[in-house]
């Protein structure tokens, strides 16, 4: 056996141990919950970069909405959309609103953070609940293929535009 071999033999004992002790998760199973966690606890967006070999995730501390920078709201507000729809939901202003934890009277300020990720290609509005500004929800930009492939009704396939 050579040393290379027996490196990697403790090094996958290692991380099967950690895996089992909850320090540490497979290939990107905790991504959705560190963009769940932020939203919860109105965090700024975690910011994911990938490396080689690794990806390297920074999660900020609390911060009012004011001292966000508008890039960071504009990923946030992408993630959200991400976040709702694996989790069978859509985003709206309202969700948004609750994310960032501001009031009613801030939608304004909202809907200019979601013009900005629309602007930015991040998300896409869900023109199967019509034009109404009121009853808006928004898909990730990659959403749309999904249910254009996945939407078959008696044999033929119904593209939705979006």
């Amino acid at each position: 056996m050579t040393t290379a071999s027996i490196i990697a033999k403790c090094l996958g004992i290692s991380a099967r141990m950690m895996r089992r002790l909850g320090i540490c998760e497979e290939k990107s199973s905790g991504i959705d919950r560190v963009i769940h966690e932020a939203d919860v606890y109105q965090l700024p967006a975690p910011d994911f970069r990938a490396g080689h070999q690794r990806t390297v995730v920074t999660i900020y501390g609390p911060r009012d909405f004011e001292q966000i920078e508008r890039g960071d709201r504009t990923r946030a507000c992408y993630q959200h959309c991400a976040l709702r729809w694996v989790m069978s939901e859509r985003m709206t202003n309202q969700s948004l609103r609750d994310r960032f934890g501001l009031p009613e009277s801030k939608s304004a300020i909202v809907s200019q953070v979601i013009a900005a990720a629309m602007e930015s290609g991040l998300i896409k509005p869900d023109e199967r609940v019509g034009a109404s500004r009121r009853f808006a929800r928004y898909l990730p930009f990659w959403a749309w293929v999904y249910l254009r492939d996945s939407l078959v009704e008696g044999g033929r396939s119904h593209l939705i535009t979006l």
